[in-house]
């Protein structure tokens, strides 16, 4: 079963998109950006999916400093709100993800991991 971590300081957000991921099959973890890093060590997941605007740090710079000891794990950026890309560490970022996001969309998005 391939594991999703949720970083999200919206745990609305988080909750909503948990489940859906769930119903697909996926395990599905949920934190925020303080513990994001440690919990991508125990929890060893295969896609962190980020949101692009917390308090403390941005989601293009935590999925740098996860990809830092993590190059495998796919990292999908996720906004509410427009990113306007040239302006994050792109180079990092496997997937740009606006939500909410309609269960089609994350079910194309996240079907291609499961093979993988």
């Amino acid at each position: 079963m391939k594991r999703v971590l949720l970083v999200n300081d919206s745990m609305f957000q988080s909750i909503i998109m948990k489940d859906s991921l769930s119903e697909m099959g996926f395990k599905v973890e949920v934190t925020d950006e303080y513990d994001a890093i440690e919990l991508t060590k125990s929890f060893k997941p295969d896609i962190v999916v980020v949101n692009y605007i917390m308090k403390e740090i941005r989601g293009d710079q935590l999925i740098s400093l996860i990809k830092l000891e993590h190059p495998e794990i796919k990292c999908i950026l996720s906004s509410s709100s427009a990113i306007d890309r040239r302006n994050t560490l792109t180079q990092k970022i496997d997937e740009f993800l606006h939500i909410p996001a309609e269960t089609d969309e994350l079910t194309h998005m996240f079907n291609k991991y499961l093979d993988e």
